[in-house]
């Protein structure tokens, strides 16, 4: 099965900041001129069809100014997760990869919940809007998302494990930082398990 991806880049010349929308269809877009496609075969055992749970993922900005992320959609399925669903956006600039503490405050932050997320049929959609996470010059941080029911997820056979647009770099999966996977499953929240997972 392949997996479409989006990386989506938007410049704003005036203030010279460029504001990352970053699906699970990676598409990268500068200035609404042009686009960067990337698709991936994703292994076997595609979704976490169990309620409470969630999936991980590094973003980097090698770029010498900062870059905001402001919207998040991902791919969901009805057949997997419960509509509607709960679902919240962690960050952590420490655990960067592994097992570490798991899911919890101090080590990650709750930057965002949508309490009322409906899957009507299989796509990508908007899962988190109107962001405002700024990723400094050469910081990577480490994002999870956790749901209430179900997650769509690529298992350890996927492929590849980073995508890069404009000097931003979504690590996926298998993709290391200090020689651990940065792709684990939440199973159960806030637990670190199954590894890696797209």
């Amino acid at each position: 099965m392949k997996k479409t991806s989006t990386l989506r880049l938007k410049t704003n010349i005036s203030k010279n900041i460029l504001f990352l929308i970053l699906f699970f269809t990676y598409v990268l877009q500068v200035n609404g001129q042009g686009s960067l496609t990337t698709t991936y075969s994703l292994g076997s055992g595609l979704q976490l069809p169990t309620p409470g749970s969630g999936i991980t993922f590094v973003v980097s900005n090698t770029n010498t100014t900062t870059r905001v992320l402001t919207q998040i959609d991902q791919t969901w399925d009805p057949a997997f997760t419960a509509s509607p669903a709960v679902v919240k956006l962690w960050m952590s600039t420490t655990s960067l990869s592994g097992i570490g503490t798991g899911v919890t405050s101090p080590v990650w932050t709750l930057m965002a919940t949508n309490p009322s997320l409906v899957i009507s049929a299989l796509g990508t959609i908007p899962t988190f809007t109107g962001l405002s996470v700024q990723i400094p010059a050469g910081a990577q941080y480490r994002f999870a998302i956790e749901s209430s029911s179900g997650v769509v997820y690529g298992a350890a056979s996927s492929t590849p494990n980073n995508f890069t647009a404009d000097g931003v770099i979504l690590k996926v999966g298998d993709a290391q930082i200090a020689g651990a996977n940065v792709g684990y499953a939440l199973n159960p929240p806030p637990t670190l398990a199954n590894n890696p997972r797209f």
